[in-house]
């Protein structure tokens, strides 16, 4: 659990981006057998995935010129355990991972919703990074045999936050998990 709370946190700190999309809204669907989810984007955006540590991240943002430099974005992570979680232990331990690794690390609120159809847990948070003060919505579900842990994290800098909190959270709603 606690090398799993630093790759969170380390993932966000990457340069990755996007925005968010809404049901209604003409746009493209990643749409995945291998980590049984498909979750829907903008079409001017564009789609990136790589494999952090053993843990499959698979990112939203807009399309820019700067593939380096930082864009709101969205990301979803998987990762799969061997065993059963408990929600709640998982979940404290994500927070108690970025509260060492993450430099002026902060968790504005948590709260407990349902996201996929699933028990799930919204976790707003912020940190400082390269200058810069993030703040990032993080939804948390699992799979129905709690082996499978889903986490959509929406990053933004502090002042165009909340010109996407309304873009993160509808993305965040597209998201269907089919296991």
């Amino acid at each position: 659990m606690k090398t799993f709370g630093v790759m969170l946190l380390l993932t966000l700190l990457m340069l990755v981006s996007a925005g968010g999309c809404s049901k209604k809204t003409a746009g493209q669907v990643f749409d995945s057998k291998a980590f049984r989810f498909s979750i829907a984007f903008p079409k001017d955006w564009e789609m990136h995935s790589y494999d952090y540590r053993s843990t499959p991240v698979i990112a939203f943002r807009p399309k820019g010129k700067s593939p380096k430099a930082f864009r709101e974005n969205v990301n979803v992570m998987v990762k799969n355990f061997t065993t059963r979680q408990d929600f709640d232990d998982c979940c404290k331990s994500i927070v108690a991972n970025f509260k060492r690794a993450g430099k002026s690390f902060r968790l504005v609120r948590a709260e407990d919703i349902s996201i996929a159809g699933r028990p799930g847990r919204k976790m707003i948070h912020s940190h400082e990074g390269g200058g810069q003060l993030y703040k990032i919505v993080s939804y948390i579900t699992f799979s129905r045999d709690m082996k499978v842990c889903y986490i959509v994290n929406c990053t933004a800098r502090l002042s165009t936050f909340y010109t996407y909190a309304e873009q993160f959270e509808k993305i965040a709603n597209t998201l269907k998990i089919k296991i």
